[in-house]
């Protein structure tokens, strides 16, 4: 996951503090929508 951070091809995490990293919910669903069909799993592409 981290390394598709630094590759650019995962949404960037928000830091809260010193230890402690969350992601955005719409980045989260951005980054999946994005995705090649094949590659959403059925479990996301059901809530559509």
């Amino acid at each position: 996951m981290y390394r598709r951070i630094a590759d650019g091809t995962f949404p960037v995490p928000r830091s809260l503090g010193p230890n402690t990293v969350r992601w955005l919910q719409s980045d989260i669903d951005a980054w999946i929508k994005s995705l090649p069909p094949s590659r959403v799993p059925a479990s996301a592409s059901a809530e559509d």
